[in-house]
């Protein structure tokens, strides 16, 4: 009899029950099962459209049976967000839903998730969730379409796109007061309304304790028509956090402001900044009052300091502002304003606008970086004792593809600062000294194999072309086999092609290989695998299209 209550799917005293959300259930508005639930309770909600706005006001999870794709939750009036919890001390949790103001074009939303949870030891946790196109210019939606504000904050596989806010955030406002993940989340086309002293388009971030923000992607935010004194297009920390920062493994692209176009306004505790891509950030000039823009990529503020260590600068820019040239664009990919950070086996190339590092102190530790064809030069401001440098070709696989892998003759390996400060290893995970840039050559790898690109679509009796470098490190030659592998879904063999050759001692092969689609292949995903005998293989997501229409016969086309 004790096992009962479980029978009747009701928790017993002192469990945690499950509120079941859909057509045909108890509930069909999540606010009702949101109000029934107690502290610690779940509301699952079950695949549908639901549209409404909930307030919360105790511990509970709120999970999409089915992920975002099939859980969407809309608003219907104007400024309202679609789920608020406001008390200190409480423990949320939200997963699997795709939040969106979709619709409310005509009364726009004023963000959509909100969690004010800190104090007491209150969490909140989001996970694969969508939120997008959220907020307006004209509303002041100051904490951006995520506000997250907990003691414990965790954010992991959320997609942010085509948000607007006004202040902080146009994604996200995420406060984490004593401990802060940010891991393997996209970032996209995020935007701020036009105002003075805005932080971060993407993410603004704060914390007292510690924060990791790690293998992260920030594209395209930032975009608007002024930037006026506005920090970190991509990602930004609020001015007065105290905490330690990690930004480790995250990928910045394309993103503007006016001071730090993927990355500002970091924390007066030292924040480490390794291991990162960032590629064509720009920072844009504030063309109102002629202050130049600074910092193309990443600015390290006044008084503060950073150990920048092992990242990818390519092709960022900082802009002068027009009549202003006493006061010229500082730091086309770095602004060091802090009196001392550490700049170490980096790759700088491609910068334009100004200088690629920006230093306002002479005091800084430069060290074992590589720089190439930076056309306003490689350094500015202060002078400093730059050692150890390289200036080469950094000899990426495929650059112009987005593959920055480094070839086996780079100049990056082996070229890293060999004695870097305390917690940075001076050894790669082959055991030779440290590379340049984030991503490292293992040479204890002596067949390699790359492929690009890492994704593709076609069609039905279409050709595929892959770039591919194979390369034979080892002291002896070899004849390894390259195979060329269609496969379903479900794992299934369709076809497979092989493609023999012969590799001299420490040889190395580079050439496209053509992929044939068959006639008969349904349209849907499936993959291919190239791989080298008895050594390494890659994955290429292929997504199979319809065919383009054909004109009937004697039909011009157009």
């Amino acid at each position: 009899w004790r096992l009962l209550p479980w029978i009747l799917g009701v928790a017993a005293p002192g469990c945690a029950a499950t509120l079941v959300v859909g057509p045909g259930e108890e509930f069909e508005k999540i606010q009702d099962a949101v109000d029934q639930a107690a502290s610690g309770d779940t509301v699952l909600v079950l695949p549908g459209t639901y549209v409404e706005h909930v307030v919360g006001t105790r511990s509970v999870n709120i999970i999409g049976d089915g992920g975002p794709a099939a859980t969407e939750w809309r608003g219907s009036e104007r400024m309202l967000r679609l789920f608020l919890l406001d008390q200190p001390g409480q423990r949320v949790r939200i997963e699997g839903i795709d939040f969106s103001g979709e619709g409310t074009e005509e009364t726009p939303l004023w963000g959509a998730v909100y969690v004010r949870a800190f104090d007491d030891g209150g969490t909140f946790e989001i996970r694969n969730c969508w939120i997008h196109d959220v907020g307006d210019m004209s509303l002041g939606a100051t904490y951006g379409a995520l506000y997250g504000h907990a003691d414990t904050l965790r954010v992991a596989n959320v997609s942010l796109w085509g948000n607007v806010g006004w202040g902080y955030g146009g994604g996200a406002f995420l406060l984490g007061k004593q401990h802060l993940e940010i891991r393997n989340n996209w970032i996209a086309d995020n935007s701020m309304s036009d105002q003075d002293g805005w932080v971060a388009a993407g993410l603004a971030v704060y914390t007292n304790g510690e924060a990791i923000i790690q293998t992260n992607v920030f594209l395209n935010n930032g975009h608007q028509e002024q930037h006026e004194f506005t920090i970190g297009g991509g990602l930004g920390a609020t001015n007065g956090a105290t905490g330690y920062y990690r930004i480790i493994g995250n990928y910045f692209e394309g993103n503007e402001a006016f001071e730090g176009a993927a990355c500002g306004g970091l924390p007066e505790k030292p924040a480490l900044v390794s291991d990162n891509v960032f590629v064509r950030n720009h920072a844009r000039t504030n063309t109102v009052d002629d202050y130049s823009a600074r910092g193309g990529a990443f600015v390290v503020g006044f008084t503060y300091n950073a150990t920048i260590t092992h990242n990818l600068f390519l092709g960022n820019s900082a802009e002068t502002a027009p009549g202003a040239e006493a006061d010229p664009a500082r730091g086309s990919a770095i602004l060091l304003d802090g009196p001392g950070s550490y700049v170490g086996s980096n790759i700088f190339t491609e910068q334009e606008g100004a200088p690629a590092v920006w230093a306002s102190y002479r005091t800084q530790t430069v060290v074992g970086n590589l720089v190439w064809q930076n056309q306003d030069g490689d350094y500015g401001g202060a002078p400093i004792d730059v050692q150890l440098e390289v200036a080469a070709d950094p000899r990426f696989f495929a650059a112009d593809l987005g593959d920055y892998r480094l070839r086996p003759d780079s100049p990056c390996i082996d070229a890293g600062d060999p004695d870097p400060p305390e917690g940075i290893d001076s050894l790669d995970v082959d055991g030779t000294r440290r590379d340049i840039g984030p991503l490292p050559f293992d040479q204890s790898d002596f067949n390699l194999l790359y492929v690009v690109p890492h994704s593709a679509r076609a069609y039905a009796g279409s050709e595929l072309p892959f770039r591919v470098l194979v390369a034979n490190l080892a002291p002896q030659p070899r004849a390894p086999e390259l195979g060329i592998e269609l496969r379903d879904a479900g794992g299934t063999t369709l076809y497979r092609r092989a493609r023999p050759f012969h590799f001299p001692a420490e040889g190395s092969w580079h050439d496209e290989v053509l992929v044939e689609v068959p006639e008969q292949l349904a349209p849907g995903r499936y993959t291919v695998l190239i791989s080298m005998e008895q050594s390494d293989s890659e994955e290429i997501e292929l997504v199979i299209t319809e065919p383009p229409a054909r004109p009937e016969p004697g039909v011009a086309e157009p």
